[in-house]
């Protein structure tokens, strides 16, 4: 692909060419799950699945990126080998991140998205996660209405 060359040339409506959405990205793994999906021999893709046990920190039925052979008979994850320890915490807090930002939108609760904010390990305080939120929540007045 283009990427790969180094640079792409001018597409879109400007410059009198679209060649759709390409084959990077998310497009390009869609065309990839499709092509796996209707081929006898299975491809290894890595997908959004219901992780299993097999990652530290995630709970057996959450979803999570992992490798999967896809064929014509299916998906199936494939068994993942153990984490380094400091990925493994990464995966943890992010895990919990996600769960608090649920339940937040569940329950419609400013103080569990101020939790997942602060919970965010690229968020240094929760003094700069209360003002991220503030911010938010100042950008997106319904949603303000609607956590209590």
């Amino acid at each position: 692909g283009w990427a790969t060359a180094g640079s792409a040339p001018p597409t879109g409506p400007a410059s009198g060419r679209d060649d759709g959405p390409g084959d990077e990205g998310y497009a390009g793994v869609a065309v990839d799950f499709l092509a796996a999906s209707a081929a006898a021999e299975p491809t290894q893709l890595i997908l959004d699945a219901p992780s299993g046990d097999r990652l530290d920190g995630v709970e057996d039925g959450e979803i999570a990126e992992v490798t999967c052979e896809v064929s014509r008979d299916g998906v199936r994850p494939l068994p993942g080998r153990s984490l380094p320890d400091d990925a493994a915490e990464l995966v943890r807090r992010i895990k919990e991140v996600e769960r608090l930002t649920l339940r937040a939108a569940l329950e419609s609760s400013r103080r569990l998205a101020l939790e997942a904010i602060a919970a965010h390990p690229v968020v240094p305080t929760r003094d700069v996660a209360e003002r991220m939120l503030d911010a938010y929540l100042q950008r997106h007045t319904t949603l303000a209405e609607r956590l209590r």
